[in-house]
């Protein structure tokens, strides 16, 4: 039986503590332990981490007199602690879907060259229960080449939710740490490093539940609207310039993941100018050209600085005879704000996470 050793941060999350190991212990087919560290939390989560670690021994409970910050908490679990064939790192308010471990331990212990295997997840909002997953008895498990993986995450943006990330914990102890100057992107950055060293797996089944809620999202974007495109370029860039040794990938991967900022920035410009916000407009387009996509690069961009130069008042009275024109799916529509966001940040409206299965053309099904 496969070992899995949970590491649990938690930070003022005491209301969803229990519910969380509890899908950790549930899991059958595996051998868990699970450490819950509170990083000196002022709720009631000393309480519940003590209370859970005396009813199990498969729990232990640490707490910090002293707030560490999140990422000197995650990495002591992961690093100072996880010591069984495979780790996960798994947030107070998210939770486990029932077999996750064991489907992604079976796949890891039939394919030694797998260092990291995921799977879908549902996305909570609020106060909501993890429930309602489908349950899927015998999913399709695919193998991706390490180097196509970190493709894809260039041209479409972080396809993994950290609670359904299984990696075998020599592995990540060999990675490092996750990286406190990518506070946004750090995951993203740590499943593209994995890659440049192991196949990733896949397995078509929900592992996990991700919970969106103001205090992890809403006031992120605040100071700087595009600090997540800068710090998915950040990551991209020390992977293909710090962190590669291949001569003809990095180049690749950087103008991929230009392309795909740019054109999401551009998107956002032209939604913030139609909303009379020219600043952030400015904001969107003045990002796009600093890492190279002037307005005049891409239709998206085009179509932006033709509406610009009519100016806001022109287009809006215009428009109606543009979208009449134009029709469904022309060229420059503006995508939904469901579409907008899943490009952003992978916040989609529906319960999966992934935009697309992946194709057999990159993945090989085992």
């Amino acid at each position: 039986m496969s070992a899995v050793d949970v590491v649990i941060p938690c930070y003022n999350y005491g209301r969803f503590l229990r519910g969380c190991v509890e899908t950790a212990l549930d899991q059958e087919g595996v051998d868990v332990r699970v450490l819950i560290i509170d990083d000196c939390s002022p709720d009631n989560t000393r309480e519940v981490g003590e209370r859970l670690a005396a009813e199990n021994p498969r729990v232990n409970f640490r707490r910090h007199e002293v707030n560490q910050g999140f990422f000197r908490t995650i990495n002591e679990g992961l690093f100072d602690w996880a010591s069984a064939d495979y780790c996960l790192l798994l947030s107070a308010d998210d939770a486990l879907a029932p077999s996750a471990l064991a489907r992604a331990t079976a796949l890891m212990e039939a394919h030694p060259n797998v260092g990291m295997t995921y799977g879908w997840g549902v996305l909570l909002r609020g106060e909501a229960e993890p429930v309602g997953a489908p349950e899927t008895v015998s999913p399709r498990a695919s193998i991706i080449p390490g180097h196509r993986f970190i493709e894809h995450c260039c041209e479409f943006g972080n396809p993994v939710i950290t609670p359904t990330a299984i990696l075998r914990t020599k592995l990540q102890h060999e990675l490092g740490p996750y990286d406190p100057e990518l506070p946004h992107t750090s995951d993203y950055e740590m499943w593209m490093r994995a890659a440049l060293c192991s196949d990733i797996g896949f397995v078509d089944a929900v592992f996990g539940y991700y919970r969106l809620h103001g205090s992890n999202m809403s006031d992120y974007y605040k100071a700087d609207p595009s600090r997540d495109l800068r710090e998915c370029m950040r990551a991209v860039t020390k992977i293909a310039t710090v962190l590669s040794s291949e001569a003809d990938q990095p180049d690749r991967w950087l103008e991929i993941s230009r392309l795909r900022c740019a054109t999401t920035a551009l998107y956002q410009a032209h939604r913030r100018f139609e909303a009379g916000d020219v600043d952030g407009s400015d904001h969107f387009v003045a990002f796009a050209e600093e890492i190279g996509y002037p307005l005049g690069r891409s239709p998206v961009g085009r179509t932006l600085l033709a509406k610009r130069m009519i100016g806001l008042g022109g287009y809006r009275l215009a428009r109606p005879l543009i979208e009449w024109l134009r029709g469904k799916g022309g060229e420059a529509a503006q995508p939904s704000a469901a579409e907008t966001l899943e490009l952003i940040g992978h916040w989609p409206e529906s319960v999966g996470w992934m935009e697309t299965a992946w194709p057999q053309s990159l993945a090989r099904a085992v």
